[in-house]
């Protein structure tokens, strides 16, 4: 695995941005297999950069632009994604992060923080019970808009993790 001093990443997201306004100069952002466990990535913008197996485990990605990102096999644990964009992101075989369908159609996540999993779902970050009682809030009792089904599955995972 890669490991990026702070200066490193900094130059290489900086290349990412001018490549992503379409300059003639820069060039896309490869952190694929990166080492960036606790990397503080907030708000960067990583829109289709290619993080293919990197370790991501404890970086701080909040309002991060991860659409269309490549995160196939990374590690996800104890990411930080409030405010995250993954929409178009491939997040096929990532480690710890699952993904389910409002009933509307759209798609929130669920990210293994130790033995639990932390919703995220538009604005909303917190646990599995935070996100029942504002859906519940919500919804009240409309069960194909409370996430009953979704909350169910999740509590299942959940109990996986579980030593």
């Amino acid at each position: 695995m890669q490991k990026y001093t702070s200066k490193q990443l900094a130059e290489i997201l900086a290349q990412h941005k001018l490549w992503r306004d379409n300059s003639e100069t820069g060039s896309p952002a490869d952190l694929s297999r990166a080492d960036l466990r606790d990397a503080d990535l907030s708000g960067a913008n990583l829109r289709d950069a290619d993080l293919r197996d990197a370790d991501l485990r404890d970086a701080d990605l909040s309002g991060a632009d991860l659409r269309g990102a490549d995160l196939r096999d990374a590690k996800l644990s104890y990411a930080r994604l409030r405010d995250a964009d993954l929409n178009g992101a491939k997040l096929r075989y990532a480690n710890n992060i699952f993904l389910f369908n409002k009933p509307s159609g759209r798609i929130c996540y669920a990210v293994v923080h130790g033995t639990a999993l932390m919703i995220k779902a538009g604005c909303f970050w917190d646990t599995i019970d935070e996100f029942e009682k504002a859906a519940k809030k919500r919804y009240k009792d409309n069960t194909e808009q409370n996430y009953s089904a979704q909350i169910t599955y999740l509590r299942a995972l959940e109990l996986e993790l579980k030593p």
